[in-house]
């Protein structure tokens, strides 16, 4: 229970005088003001004192889009660091969403600039296929640009579903002095980039120098690739998983961690028929037909 104010002495101030029923007003006030801050059990104590973030609006979105297209008011160096913990410690990584719900009140990053960068590499990959495919014109440009264009819709579909399943069965409910927080959809996508980025560099960047030996028909190859973005989409999940573990209204967030099980299976069952899923997934890409 927090100290009580120092109050003058009763016997220097009678209870009558001015000066001590302002001291008493001033205790009780700044008594009500502790309590609501350090957890909102006062009835009398102001909202505003209950959570002092709620009163720190977030950006807006129109000036998050807007700075989509301005390079210097991206934080690159920021981004960076955020992609390089992503790969060799990802618990470290989701710790700036903490910081930054702490200092800005929201744990969707205001910077667009790992969105940007990630999707200039994954033009940059879809150039790299298309080069090695010797492809020209309209096909050269939509084998460019179809790892973004994946990229985007994949990421609306599952940060909504993953955006709704947390919000709607994940969240808990604490009692009513607290402020009900939910999941941010900008949030929910940030997680799923975090999760591309690693899935990216692992079946689209690693396999990339291999393409002669992975392509090619048999049960081989089909094992091997497919063993590959068996760990990608491993990968994608548990960094999904860790993300929503990262907020401290969501229980039981393994739960988003199911479908791995399922789409490992199916892997298995593509191999055991020897068909190559990066084989199919190469080929979208460059528009050819296997």
């Amino acid at each position: 229970m927090p100290a009580l104010p120092t109050m003058l002495p009763l016997s220097t101030a009678g209870p009558s005088s001015p000066s001590a029923r302002s001291s008493v007003s001033i205790s009780s006030s700044a008594y009500t003001h502790t309590s609501s801050a350090r957890g909102g059990f006062a009835r009398g104590g102001s909202s505003s004192f209950m959570m002092p973030y709620l009163s720190q609006s977030p950006p807006h979105r129109s000036e998050y889009f807007r700075r989509i297209f301005s390079v210097a008011q991206m934080d690159l160096e920021y981004t960076f660091a955020q992609m390089v913990y992503l790969i060799i410690s990802p618990r470290k990584a989701y710790q700036f969403d903490s910081y930054r719900k702490q200092t800005k009140n929201q744990w969707a990053r205001d910077d667009p600039g790992f969105v940007v960068v990630l999707g200039f590499f994954l033009v940059m990959s879809g150039l790299a296929y298309a080069a090695a495919f010797r492809l020209s014109g309209v096909r050269f440009l939509v084998a460019m640009f179809l790892p973004l264009v994946y990229f985007l819709v994949v990421g609306v579909v599952m940060a909504s579903a993953s955006w709704f399943l947390a919000n709607k069965y994940l969240r808990h409910y604490y009692s009513f002095h607290a402020a009900e927080q939910t999941v941010e959809w900008m949030y929910a996508f940030d997680i799923h980039c975090n999760g591309t980025l690693l899935a990216f560099l692992i079946s689209l960047v690693l396999q990339y120098p291999f393409l002669p030996l992975l392509l090619p028909k048999g049960y081989l190859p089909a094992i091997v690739c497919n063993t590959i973005n068996g760990v990608a989409v491993f990968y994608y999940f548990k960094l999904t998983m860790q993300g929503y573990n990262q907020l401290p209204f969501i229980e039981q967030a393994q739960y988003l961690f199911a479908p791995v099980p399922v789409l490992w299976l199916l892997l298995v069952v593509l191999s055991c028929l020897g068909i190559n899923s990066t084989r199919y997934l190469v080929y979208s890409f460059v528009g050819l037909l296997a």
